[in-house]
């Protein structure tokens, strides 16, 4: 079955999203979970978030560099993969150097997810509306931020912060398989 164009962009824009949205529950999980799974309050919560952005400048790098070629669908893929991976693995972590470089790592698929999407999406989209379609993409994205860090705190009331780790990044990874072959097809 053939899918129309728009919808293999949204598709694109669904995992893209992803991305925000495990950042926004960042900014508020990492700060309960630093405080009570590692037990290190506010200083192990900024390293925490700082680690993903850290994670996040490399992965810029990364993906600046993979998108010289004419396919890169599956790396934006394999990135949001990779990051959801990492969130639902955080739950058995109670360390924080463990901790900092799993979330580098997550920061770092994010981003090759991020730059090489945006890049497929300036590939695939025509010129006439391509400034609509990345106005659509930056205010998804503002959603995103907004929806992760408002469900936080009600799955912390529910599962604790080591459990909330699970549901972001189940849910990451979920939506990635669920897109992927539309995705995969803009290539």
């Amino acid at each position: 079955v053939a899918l129309p164009p728009l919808l293999l962009v949204m598709a694109l824009l669904t995992v893209m999203s992803l991305d925000f949205v495990l950042s926004g529950a960042l900014d508020v999980l990492g700060v309960a979970w630093a405080d009570e799974v590692l037990g290190d309050g506010e200083v192990a919560a900024g390293l925490v978030i700082g680690a993903m952005g850290i994670g996040g400048l490399l992965g810029a790098l990364a993906g600046s560099a993979a998108t010289g070629g004419r396919r890169i669908a599956r790396i934006v893929l394999a990135g949001a993969v990779i990051e959801g991976a990492i969130f639902a693995v955080l739950a058995l972590v109670g360390l924080l150097v463990p901790a900092m470089v799993l979330l580098a790592i997550a920061g770092f698929g994010g981003a090759v997810t991020l730059v090489a999407g945006r890049t497929l999406l300036q590939r695939t989209t025509d010129d006439r509306v391509l400034a609509r379609v990345f106005a659509v993409q930056e205010s998804v994205s503002l959603l995103g931020i907004a929806i992760g860090a408002a469900v936080v705190p009600w799955l912390i009331d529910s599962v604790g912060a080591r459990g909330t780790w699970v549901p972001f990044g189940v849910m990451a990874l979920l939506v990635t398989l669920l897109c992927w072959r539309a995705v995969s097809r803009l290539d």
